[in-house]
């Protein structure tokens, strides 16, 4: 047969099998609406499935190839990767990529606001500020995917305070700004792990947690400190030259 031919059959087939997928589906409903023995209604569910079954079988076989070829390259890239430059540096890579962090702030953000939906709807007294921002920060941080996920709001928060003290002194040239958000984002999480916060109850897990949030209170203003020193002390030396 020439390759017209073949790829006409191959077509005129395939829009069989679209035809005949659907009928797979209904079948069962179609069966019950006749007059037939109960085992045949309780097996047409099996025998429906057959079709549909067999092309994801095919699918998958067919795609089986391009994945396992897909799965070796981007290995070899990785290893290539991590010989030249080091595991740190395709990690960091990495993370860059698949923008983990901006992912992990939309799980957190979506988690705490199912969290707050379910309280408005179970409640029917209003809900006092106080409580609420309690609950909704206990179930932030229940665990280790949430803490990460209230990890990387914090760090975006530490961020634009340490751009906000640059762009108010007119900093460019400082470069500490820049891992302000990284090291409180690190420090938090380590202080989360060692102090076992999602292991605990929800009342010693909100006061461990406010614990925690003193000790980041504490790092970011020396970070600020840092910031805003040299400057402090090139005013403090320069000459007043009025005088």
């Amino acid at each position: 047969m020439t390759p017209r031919v073949v790829s006409f059959l191959c077509c005129f087939r395939h829009k069989i099998v679209q035809k005949a997928l659907p009928f797979s589906f209904l079948m069962p409903l179609l069966l019950a609406m006749l007059p037939l023995p109960s085992v045949v209604l309780k097996h047409s569910p099996a025998f429906a499935a057959i079709l549909p079954l067999v092309l994801s079988k095919i699918a998958l076989w067919s795609s089986s190839f391009d994945v396992v070829k897909t799965i070796l390259s981007g290995y070899q890239h990785a290893r290539n990767f991590a010989s030249n430059f080091g595991i740190a540096t395709l990690i960091e890579n990495e993370w860059q990529r698949l923008n983990v962090p901006c992912v992990l702030r939309v799980f957190w953000t979506i988690r705490l606001t199912e969290h707050l939906i379910s309280l408005l709807m179970s409640s029917e007294a209003p809900l006092r500020f106080a409580a609420t921002v309690q609950s909704v920060l206990v179930s932030g941080c229940e665990t280790l995917t949430a803490v990460l996920g209230m990890t990387s709001i914090i760090s975006l928060i530490c961020h634009y305070i340490g751009k906000m003290f640059q762009l108010f002194l007119l900093s460019e040239d400082y470069d500490e700004d820049k891992s302000i958000g990284t090291v409180s984002a690190i420090l938090f999480y380590i202080l989360a792990l060692q102090t076992g916060l999602t292991s605990l109850s929800p009342d010693k897990r909100i006061i461990r947690l406010c614990r925690n949030m003193c000790l980041l209170v504490t790092a970011l203003l020396h970070f600020l400190h840092n910031i805003v020193a040299p400057i402090l002390m090139s005013l403090s030396a320069a000459r007043n030259p009025s005088r």
